[in-house]
């Protein structure tokens, strides 16, 4: 006997390439029933006399339901006694959802609150909502309206009493309706040039048969189904979180997390190697918590992630990113270190040795430390990370001005080319309240608390009257007591004579 004996399945956007997958792999299962929702009359019809061709004897477990994920009556009206639902119903052509973004709201956002929302009425089981790899800092109305359909996920799923939530993330399935890869087949065919939006561009590939596994193993995925918490916590990465309290609140630890976590230690759950190789991530977890848990990683778990750390390349940017922010940022940043010295960041050209251990002595915020992180590391390069523009910027004037400046002029006129923000990082770098002392001062550091403006010289235009206030300012900036109207004013004078 199956999970899914006598369950009710529901795929919304159910007559797509998705959908069909979905029924091929169920309708070989024991499943009760099967529903295809969706607003396509024509489309069900075909699916319909498909299956009762090729499939006869399991024809009759595909109910049809004509329904819009828009109109959460008609959600609701076929969503009784349903057991699982695959949400796959979305408007997912870029070009499409860029035209009309409206649309794809209505589809991709509220459309799937309305599926959630009568999911939880209903007492649904198991809802799994299908995203997208641009829904990972999206720059389209596609990706942003499937980023949202996450954030409507994770909200939902805070109040959603029986009915489990998830979202997984698709890039490109091979050669499904809308996929890329038809087009480049027929290009290929035709002799003419592959058209791709950007050459550097990667995607997470699979096939429909993987994509329909996958979300198979979502739904059987959840702790309800598996047989004992040994079973469980056996999934952990790690002795020290592989612990778990049983009904009768007495704690299960079958990996000895307890000793390692008096001792101070990291151990793999199970085999290091085979876990590093099921998850590249688990090694730069490893030097995370170590990093903000004060840990030692145990031998054999090091040297399974020196053997495996060439797998990390295969790792998505933002994931390195994220790790090796926590990391700089906890109380021992050195572990940064270690990240580059095992080559877990040579896809992002970091290798080699290097002391990190100044970092400990700035505040741990994210500018400070990265900042630092790009001082102490020169080949780094900002952009290999997927940073905020924001703080890429602020990282690379730092490098630029530094060392700081010694003098207090000096860092007058940083706050004056660079502004109070880059100022005070790169005082924050040289452990100076040099910036504090000249705002608390009031001393002009700008163009804006200039007793002049450009009003005051009608005469100039353009270049002539920036190079005229910015003469003035470097002026103000050595004589601070000369900032007045009038003192300016004859100072100009000076300024405009030939001599």
């Amino acid at each position: 006997m199956s999970y899914f004996k006598n369950k009710t399945l529901m795929i919304t956007g159910g007559t797509g390439s998705f959908g069909n997958a979905v029924l091929n792999r169920f309708l070989k299962t024991d499943i009760g029933e099967i529903r295809i929702f969706s607003r396509d009359e024509k489309k069900q019809d075909d699916m319909r006399h498909e299956f009762q061709a090729k499939m006869p004897e399991a024809a009759d477990k595909i109910k049809f339901y004509i329904g819009d994920v828009r109109d959460l009556q008609s959600v609701k009206n076929a969503i009784h006694g349903v057991d699982y639902i695959f949400h796959a119903a979305a408007l997912k052509q870029v070009p499409s959802c860029e035209f009309f973004p409206m649309e794809a709201v209505r589809t991709n956002v509220i459309g799937t609150d309305n599926v959630l929302t009568a999911a939880i009425e209903e007492g649904v089981e198991s809802v799994i909502c299908l995203s997208t790899d641009k829904a990972a800092y999206p720059i389209n109305a596609m990706g942003i309206t499937k980023a949202i359909e996450e954030k409507v996920a994770v909200a939902k799923s805070r109040n959603s009493g029986k009915t489990k939530i998830c979202c997984t993330r698709y890039g490109n399935v091979m050669c499904s309706r809308g996929s890329v890869i038809p087009l480049w087949i027929e290009q290929i065919r035709n002799g003419q040039p592959i058209t791709l939006t950007e050459p550097k561009m990667t995607r997470f590939i699979m096939s429909l048969d993987e994509a329909v596994l996958t979300q198979r193993e979502t739904v059987r995925s959840y702790p309800d189904y598996v047989r004992s918490l040994r079973e469980d916590t056996a999934r952990r990465d790690f002795t020290v979180n592989a612990m778990a309290m049983d009904q009768r609140g007495n704690i299960r630890d079958f990996y000895g997390g307890r000793a390692d976590l008096a001792a101070g230690i990291l151990r793999c759950v199970g085999a290091p190697e085979r876990r590093f190789r099921e998850d590249a991530l688990r090694m730069l977890r490893a030097c995370r918590f170590a990093a903000q848990l004060g840990f030692a990683i145990e031998p054999e778990t090091w040297a399974a992630l020196l053997r495996c750390a060439p797998l990390c390349k295969q790792l998505s940017r933002e994931r390195i990113t994220e790790e090796v922010t926590k990391t700089i940022r906890s109380p021992s940043p050195q572990w940064a270190a270690a990240m580059i010295r095992c080559g877990l960041l040579t896809s992002c050209c970091l290798t080699g040795s290097h002391d990190l251990s100044w970092l400990s002595m700035l505040p741990p915020t994210a500018e400070a430390r990265w900042a630092g992180f790009g001082l102490l590391v020169p080949e780094l390069d900002f952009s290999a990370f997927r940073l905020p523009a924001k703080l890429v910027k602020l990282c690379r004037m730092a490098r630029a001005h530094w060392p700081a400046p010694e003098e207090r002029l000096g860092w007058k006129r940083l706050l004056a080319a660079e502004g109070e923000e880059a100022a005070r990082l790169l005082a924050t770098l040289a452990q100076t309240d040099a910036v504090d002392e000249i705002i608390a001062s009031g001393d002009c550091v700008s163009l804006k608390t200039l007793a002049v403006s450009g009003r005051d010289f009608p005469l100039l235009r353009g270049p002539a009257l920036g190079q005229m206030l910015n003469r003035l300012l470097e002026h103000v900036l050595q004589a601070p007591a000369d900032n007045n109207r009038e003192t300016l004013l004859e100072l100009s004078k000076k300024f405009e004579s030939p001599s």
